[in-house]
């Protein structure tokens, strides 16, 4: 799953999260939702396919957490 996330300021930086996670992140993404994302990584995008033009992207891990934006 490589979703793609938007900023404040409408930047957008790619995603990775391994097949293994998916069913755990699955219900805690949804497509126009705010997100505060906690204890990910950030790595060099070195996806054949980049979605978005951007050297870097965000790794999910076990520990990363997914909190709905309340405000």
């Amino acid at each position: 799953m490589d979703p793609i996330f938007i900023d404040e300021k409408g930047a957008k930086i790619q995603a990775g999260i391994k097949s293994h996670l998916i069913p755990f992140f699955d219900g805690q993404l949804q497509e126009d939702a705010v997100v505060i994302l906690s204890k990910f990584g950030v790595g060099e995008n070195k996806d054949l396919y980049k979605v978005v033009v951007q050297p870097y992207k965000i790794n999910f891990y076990r520990c990363t957490t997914v909190t709905p934006d309340t405000s």
